[in-house]
Formats: C-alpha cells, structure tokens, sequence
C-alpha cells in the first residue's frame, strides 16, 4: 500500500485475514497517546486507523489514560467487545 514503510520492494499484503484468528469477531482495539510528540502523534494514530480500515480491519480506539489508567481501561474494552 502506497505511504507504508515498505523499502524493500516487496509486494504488500492483505494480512487483515492473519489477525482475524485473534479477533474472534470482535474489533481490534488501537491504543495510543494522541498529545505525544506535541501532538503530532495524533496524525500517526489516524494513519494508523486509515490503514486498518483499508484493510477492513474493524477497530475502536482508546487514547492513553494518565495515573496508570490505560490498562483498566483496555481489559475493560476487550471485555465489551470494543
């Protein structure tokens, strides 16, 4: 896919049917700090949602959470299904 990091030459691939094994029909769930890099992260965290979908990868996202609250957070979206 064009703007990937693919320098080798190599064909890219769909590999969205490699992760559905784990999925189980559920989304995946794309964790990420979007105010890191001064928020220039926050361009990669939509890149990386572009892509997903692309590749119709369905994906919820969860921002970073601050206290340690960000694995609360994950086990708590997994467990819904988000």
């Amino acid at each position: 896919m064009p703007g990937t990091d693919n320098t080798q030459g190599a064909a890219p691939t769909n590999r969205s049917g490699g992760i559905a094994r784990w999925l189980h029909d559920a989304p995946a769930v794309l964790v990420a700090n979007p105010t890191a890099q001064s928020g220039r992260n926050a361009e990669r965290i939509d890149r990386a949602r572009l892509l997903l979908s692309h590749v119709g990868i369905a994906h919820g996202f969860l921002a970073t959470l601050p206290g340690g609250g960000t694995v609360g957070a994950v086990r708590d979206a997994l467990a819904d299904g988000e």
